[in-house]
C-alpha cells in the first residue's frame, strides 16, 4: 500500500471507525444516577472548534445503536454496534469521560512518521436514561519526516486545507431504548 493510501486512511476509514459510536458513549457513578445498562441510541450534534478543515470528509456519528455494559463501581464499557468497545469512567455528578474512545498510531510507509489519532469523550447523565456530551477529535504527526514536504504534499493532495496537528469537537445526545 503506498504512502498515499495511508494518509487517505487517517481522517477516512479510521477516523469514521472512531467517530461512529463514540457519540454514543455515556455514563455516571454519579449520587443517585446509575446509567441503565442495555441499548441506546446516540445522535450526533454540529461539529465546532475545527482545525482539520475536512468540509463534507469530517467524520462524524450519525445517529446510532450502542450498548452500555460492564457497569462496575466507577467505570463501563461502550460498545458501539460498528466500532471496538471503550472504557469510560463515571466522574460523579452525572459526569462521565472516555479519553482513550480511539486511541491509534498510524504509521506512514516510506516514511519516518506516524498519524497519531485520538478520539475522547465527556459527558453528563441527566438520567438513568439520558446523556449528552461531546466527542473530541484530534490528529497529530510524530517523527522525523512529519515537515517532510513529499509527506505534507501527500495530506494537502487529499485535504487540501488540513495541517497537523488538528482538531473538531462533535456535539451528542443519546437515550436508552
Amino acid at each position: 500500500m503506498s504512502s498515499k493510501n495511508q494518509v487517505v486512511q487517517f481522517p477516512g476509514a479510521r477516523a469514521r471507525s472512531f467517530c461512529c459510536g463514540a457519540a454514543l458513549l455515556l455514563a455516571t457513578g454519579c449520587g443517585d444516577i446509575t446509567p441503565r445498562e442495555g441499548a441506546w441510541i446516540h445522535e450526533a450534534g454540529a461539529i465546532t472548534d475545527d482545525t482539520c478543515n475536512l468540509g463534507a470528509d469530517t467524520p462524524t456519528d450519525p445517529y446510532g445503536e450502542f450498548t452500555i455494559g460492564e457497569l462496575n463501581g466507577d467505570s463501563f464499557r461502550i460498545t458501539p454496534g460498528s466500532a471496538d468497545s471503550f472504557s469510560c469512567t463515571l466522574l460523579g455528578g452525572g459526569d462521565f469521560e472516555c479519553p482513550d474512545r480511539v486511541a491509534d498510531g498510524i504509521p506512514i510507509d516510506n516514511f519516518d512518521a506516524t498519524i497519531n489519532v485520538n478520539v475522547r469523550v465527556d459527558g453528563t447523565f441527566s438520567s438513568e436514561t439520558e446523556a449528552s456530551g461531546t466527542q473530541t477529535f484530534s490528529a497529530s504527526c510524530e517523527g522525523a519526516d512529519c515537515s517532510n514536504p513529499l509527506f505534507v504534499q501527500g495530506i494537502k493532495l487529499f485535504y487540501p486545507n488540513t495541517t497537523l496537528p488538528c482538531g473538531y469537537t462533535i456535539g451528542f445526545t443519546a437515550d436508552a431504548k
